[in-house]
């Protein structure tokens, strides 16, 4: 095996790794935020922690949704569109390692700018920030960060 698919393997497992990471955190999140919306949940949320950490202010927002559906609804189909193209590369000529990796940057630079807006949303104008909100901000610059590196090392092929 060559250096270059080493490499791609490498990718391509941690970022199905992220990509699941990411489906569990944004299941969780949906989760949370129909229980909250709907008043389902009997006592606080787990992530209620105080002013800054607290996903039933965040969920409140009115910015906790786009079109009617909640944000975290989104991630849940981003990430699992994500896992599944990363596990069709090369099976049955789906998709080119350098297809999938220009995919994959795309994607993970458009989340990344994502993250930070919603970061500042929730800094700024709700003043509270949601636990599983960050982790997938982390999570999409983790898959920038891996798919960046393996464009600049010359293994964007």
């Amino acid at each position: 095996m060559t250096t270059s698919e080493t490499s791609f393997k490498g990718a391509r497992i941690f970022i199905s790794i992220l990509a699941i990471l990411g489906i569990g955190l944004s299941y969780l999140a949906l989760e949370q935020h129909i229980l909250y919306v709907h008043g389902l949940e009997a006592g606080e949320s787990f992530c209620n922690i105080n002013e800054l950490f607290n996903c039933e202010a965040v969920n409140a927002s009115e910015w906790s949704a786009v079109f009617g559906l909640p944000i975290a609804s989104y991630g849940l189909f981003f990430y699992a569109v994500l896992l599944l193209g990363t596990l069709s590369v090369r099976s049955a000529g789906a998709l080119t390692p350098r297809t999938w990796s220009a995919i994959v940057l795309v994607l993970s630079a458009i989340a990344s700018i994502g993250s930070i807006a919603l970061f500042v949303v929730s800094k700024v104008f709700i003043g509270a920030l949601c636990l599983m909100c960050m982790g997938l901000y982390v999570i999409n610059f983790a898959m920038l960060a891996i798919v960046w590196r393996r464009a600049w090392c010359g293994n964007f092929r």
